[in-house]
């Protein structure tokens, strides 16, 4: 637990340093973002924020000789982004089996989404109109390399809920099994049909760039809406005793699930709008994470961890003195 929180700690303290938040968000938005990382050898490191403003966090780099795991997650305004990176490597076949393995979810839920008539077209109106959707943008891959005697299985899983509509719930797994080179993939819900599996450098790939559109439904002019969005991804990449192997497991959905990102949010009849201040929605349009918002890239993640480290190595200095 100690462990935890100094990581944690010293990776917020570098997001800190490095700018990352430059805005509140408003009040009655709640965010959430946890990111975990551990396998053999390891012990698991877990950050996770649940407060009303935007959240940047990594977990790892973590491991042995044999393993090591990254994950970030994020959540803003309107968007989601998780990801993590697995390898694992067993060079002795007198060594135990070795695993790699971590996961990230984020979320966002607003209730501010209010539609109304547009300059008094249909003012006074309170009756419920129908909506037919909410609209959503989706991308991102999944992808695993392997030589023998290793299993790899990343995975990504969408939820959607909103008033009026039902849930939206999709689910993609990646198998790739060393030795053979067989890939699968399996797709669930909301995801059917939306990606292609593709071979790569990396034995198998699977990537996705679609719209997503939620069921119709009613709503009445002036009620605000409520809408959750949640994105979570886990795999793992593993070596079973008495084998030699190497393999990885990817999931890069950093800039991924969010509002539409073009066209209107909500498909709407003619002669009205609709707004939210907490998803930043304006005529019914999303403007996208509101300030110069950092994507943390890989070398950022390095900064920033770095950063904390320092700053903890300072802290202790002075404790010393």
């Amino acid at each position: 637990m100690k462990t935890s929180l100094r990581l944690g700690a010293a990776v917020l303290a570098g997001a800190a340093l490095c700018g990352l938040w430059p805005y509140d968000a408003a009040a009655a938005v709640i965010f959430g973002a946890v990111a975990r990382a551990g396998g053999a050898g390891m012990q698991d490191q877990v950050i996770s924020s649940d407060q009303p403003t935007p959240q940047s966090v990594v977990a790892g780099p973590v491991g042995n000789a044999n393993s090591n795991s990254v994950s970030t997650a994020r959540a803003l305004p309107g968007a989601l982004g998780v990801t993590f990176d697995n390898q694992v490597s067993q060079p002795d076949p007198r060594n135990p089996a070795g695993n790699a393995g971590a996961s990230a979810t984020a979320n966002i839920r607003f209730d501010d989404l209010t539609i109304s008539p547009i300059n008094g077209t249909n003012a006074g109106l309170s009756d419920p109109v129908l909506v037919e959707g909410v609209n959503f943008s989706f991308e991102g891959r999944l992808g695993a390399g392997v030589d023998t005697a290793i299993v790899l299985i990343p995975k990504v899983t969408v939820s959607i809920t909103g008033t009026g509509f039902g849930s939206m719930v999709g689910t993609t797994t990646l198998q790739v099994n060393g030795g053979t080179n067989v890939a699968a993939v399996l797709q669930t819900g909301v995801l059917d049909g939306k990606g292609s599996l593709a071979g790569s450098a990396e034995n198998a790939s699977w990537t996705v760039n679609t719209d997503l559109t939620s069921e119709p439904f009613n709503a009445t002019p002036g009620k605000p809406l409520r809408i959750t969005m949640s994105l979570a991804v886990n795999g793992n990449a593993g070596v079973a005793a008495r084998n030699v192997g190497t393999g990885f497991s990817r999931a890069d959905f950093d800039n991924t699930l969010s509002l539409a990102a073009s066209g209107p949010v909500l498909n709407l009849p003619a002669g009205f709008t609709a707004n939210s201040a907490q998803a930043n929605i304006v005529d019914n349009r999303w403007l996208g994470v509101p300030g110069p918002i950092a994507s943390v890239s890989e070398p950022d993640t390095w900064a920033i961890f770095t950063l904390g480290l320092a700053a903890m190595g300072v802290a202790g200095w002075r404790r010393r003195r």
